[in-house]
């Protein structure tokens, strides 16, 4: 080859070389990434996830974010959305769903996005939120927080949340939101609807407000979902089937929530945790907000406002719960024409105020009430239908009740559901508390291990009552060693 053609030879190599260089960075779709499971594309600023927003294609790619993103639309370049940002419905008709269904994986990786504004200015908008639209057993949004989006919908729309409007056979994990949410139905702090899907290890602290079907977290747990390990603060106000987590929790399922934040209702089913439980179950659960009901509200709970041939099982409010007809300490109405609804072992405290069918329990009861008690003395109330009544010091006794399986005895079953500080509080869910965590931060490590050792060969009280005895013996010795050693560095 002679001079000139090396020359080419080699010209040609620097071009392609350079093609190469800008078709991978310069000209790259995301901030880096293929979009499949092991390479997922990078979401690292405004710019990516419009990108993602703006293209359907990729809507069943993985994501992963690498920075916080900030959608405030004071900022250059950002605005007030009228639509979800990922996935929206392009019609906002009542014909349904009419756009493009995300079924990826989107990974916050710890990350948050940060000041969502959405506001469909009068129009009869649905599935608000980050996501409009989640669809898909594989799909999955995770590890990512929303803070401070505010999502205002019409007097008519519908499927609204902090993060998704509608969750459909996906998966929702550990995220968490900060909003307010308004709209009229299947409104939720996180989400609108989760329909057929999963919500695990989420919280949220929300507004949401509207007319129908209305929870903290999530306005409708429809058709074979869960929601587990979550929970939400905030306010619920509206006219019917509110709840402090959940509106209404049909066929499905929640375990091992609560809820803290006030419901306000105008109508039917309030509940601190959910509003109406049809043909579903409960468990492991608790709620503390405080239930106010309109003047001619009716089913109104601490926990739950209605229960329509579900199962309440292990859980307890202590919100105090006000209303018109069939207002209870725990639920509002047990059951209606039939006797196939069934709450066992639980308990309420809370003061109860109500016109008429009131008790410390439940205002109506025509199911099955095994193994439940409220407080004579807090509640205000000596009657109930349905539950046995008990002093406030009975009620700090773990003798009372009868039949519940307690942490440190095996005649009622071995899973240890519940634990109590005895004389002094009221029996909890022993998955409130973590054994060997010290300090209450949620974790088992090296400052509940200095606490731990200060104890050594002691006498002590119990985690239950804010010691550090593990064993419920009374001293800090191998025993309890050995416990805190099968947590260690656990996290909550």
């Amino acid at each position: 080859m002679g001079r000139k053609g090396r020359i080419l030879k080699q010209w040609s190599v620097a071009i392609l070389f350079i093609i190469a260089l800008f078709s991978s960075s310069s000209f790259a779709k995301y901030s880096g990434g293929t979009g499949e499971p092991n390479t997922p594309y990078q979401i690292a600023n405004v710019t990516d996830l419009m990108t993602l927003a703006n293209d359907a294609n990729d809507y069943n790619k993985y994501f992963i974010m690498t920075d916080d993103i900030d959608l405030d639309p004071n900022l250059p370049g950002n605005r007030v959305f009228t639509t979800a940002v990922i996935a929206p419905d392009i019609n906002s008709s009542l014909s349904g769903f009419q756009g493009t269904k995300f079924t990826g994986s989107f990974d916050g990786n710890g990350y948050k996005i940060m000041n969502l504004r959405i506001d469909t200015a009068g129009a009869s908008n649905y599935y608000l939120g980050l996501f409009g639209y989640i669809n898909n057993s594989a799909a999955q949004v995770k590890n990512l927080g929303i803070v401070n989006a505010i999502i205002i919908g019409s007097s008519n729309s519908s499927n609204l949340g902090g993060l998704c409007g509608n969750n459909e056979y996906g998966t929702i994990k550990n995220c968490y939101a900060t909003s307010s949410v308004t709209g009229y139905e299947d409104l939720g702090g996180l989400c609108g609807l989760n329909n057929d899907g999963k919500i695990y290890n989420c919280y949220v602290t929300s507004s949401v407000t509207g007319n129908h079907n209305l929870g903290g977290l999530c306005g409708s747990n429809y058709w074979w979902s869960t929601i587990s390990d979550s929970y939400a603060s905030g306010s619920v106000s509206g006219h019917d089937n509110l709840g402090g987590l959940c509106g209404y929790n049909s066929y499905s399922t929640i375990n091992k929530c609560y809820a803290t934040g006030q419901v306000n209702g105008e109508s039917f089913d309030c509940g601190g945790l959910c509003g109406s439980n049809s043909y579903s179950t409960i468990n492991k659960c608790y709620a503390t907000g405080q239930v106010i009901g309109g003047y001619y509200s009716m089913y109104c709970g601490g926990l739950c406002g209605s229960n329509e041939k579900g199962q309440i099982q292990n859980c307890y409010a202590t919100g105090s719960v006000s209303g018109g007809s069939y207002i209870g300490g725990l639920c509002g109405i047990n059951g209606n024409i039939s006797s196939d609804f069934v709450i066992k072992q639980c308990y309420a405290s809370g003061y109860i105020y109500g016109k008429s069918n009131k008790g410390g329990f439940c205002g109506y009861n025509n199911g099955t009430v095994t193994g439940c008690f409220w407080d004579i003395n807090a509640s205000g109330i000596s009657t109930s239908s349905g539950g046995t009544g008990l002093t406030t010091s009975q009620m700090k006794q773990q003798a009372s009740f009868v039949g519940w399986d307690f942490v440190w005895e095996t005649a009622n079953g071995p899973n240890d559901i519940w634990a109590i500080c005895q004389g002094v509080s009221y029996p909890k869910l022993a998955w409130q508390y973590m054994v060997g965590d010290s300090d209450s931060d949620k974790d088992v490590d090296f400052s509940d291990f200095a606490a731990f050792a200060g104890k050594w060969m002691q006498n002590d009280s119990t985690l239950y009552c804010g010691g550090s005895d593990l064993t419920g013996d009374g001293i800090i010795d191998i025993r309890d060693l050995a416990a805190f050693a099968e947590n260690w560095l656990q996290k909550d």
